[in-house]
């Protein structure tokens, strides 16, 4: 009976954080603008991509659609995960097994969406991305190596430091090499404001949704399953879609910019911090 009572505590909290978090997303989603909105343009030849991806199920999150059109093509698909998920909550896995856990997750869920995905782990604290000279150096020297067409990147808005820093070193790479391909933002925490391109998951959602549930830790903590189908539902609608995933096709300058914006936000934060608290 206790274990009944403490599992019914544990999915009424879950479902409360699920609630609250779905609440968020769809006011800022009203917020935003669907008009430039327009399916990718697909090469014939065989596409190199690279997804940066801060933590280990924003890949899934946000391009478990799309990564499954790529896998199809036979597109050379890179994924770099930057940290080591030990921040996660809700797990009840103590720091050493919850890194072991988060990444055999993020391997299994890439399985599920295709088998010839390649991974790279660099094992950051998770929640405390640094910039450093050594991620920059890592990044530039797999860009430099493949020569990619196409990178996937957060959304810096999202207000998530760690997606952030991943942003502004991808930015700082393309910058120091003067390194130009398509540059594509995705979405998840902070909706984008303006997206302009999507991808109509139609037979796609299914496999997407297994993979995310591949991601057993974190399905403890809310219900991410619920909030994707929110973000992609309510993103198909005005396109008399089922479900679609949205992206920002960004040139290096407007991420420049993007970025410079994000990072005054975060400096007044911080000052407010320190003087009244």
């Amino acid at each position: 009976m206790t274990k009944i009572v403490e599992n019914y505590g544990e999915d009424l909290e879950m479902d409360l954080k699920t609630m609250i978090i779905k609440k968020r997303l769809v006011k800022l989603l009203k917020n935003t603008k669907t008009d430039d909105m327009r399916p990718f343009h697909w090469h014939k030849k065989k596409l190199k991509v690279l997804i940066l991806a801060p933590h280990y199920d924003d890949d899934i999150i946000s391009c478990g659609g799309i990564m499954q059109k790529h896998c199809q093509r036979h597109d050379l698909l890179d994924i770099v995960y930057f940290t080591d998920g030990s921040d996660s909550k809700a797990s009840g896995l103590d720091k050493h097994d919850l890194i072991s856990c988060r990444r055999m997750e993020a391997e299994k869920a890439c399985l599920v969406i295709g088998e010839d995905i390649n991974t790279i782990h660099l094992g950051q604290t998770d929640g405390k991305l640094e910039y450093s000279n050594d991620l920059v150096k890592i990044l530039e020297d797999k860009i430099k190596k493949e020569n990619y067409d196409r990178i996937y990147f957060p959304n810096p808005n999202d207000m998530h430091r760690d997606h952030l820093i991943v942003t502004t070193i991808l930015s700082l790479v393309l910058e120091k090499m003067g390194f130009s391909c398509e540059l594509v933002m995705y979405e998840f925490w902070n909706p984008l404001e303006n997206p302009n391109r999507f991808f109509a998951l139609d037979d796609f959602e299914e496999t997407k949704l297994k993979a995310l549930a591949k991601h057993k830790s974190q399905l403890k903590y809310a219900n991410y399953i619920e909030l994707v189908k929110e973000l992609n539902y309510y993103r198909a609608e005005n396109l008399k879609l089922k479900s679609c995933e949205a992206f920002m096709i960004v040139t290096d300058i407007e991420l420049k910019e993007m970025i410079c914006k994000v990072k005054k936000y975060f400096n007044l934060v911080r000052f407010i911090s320190e003087v009244v608290f």
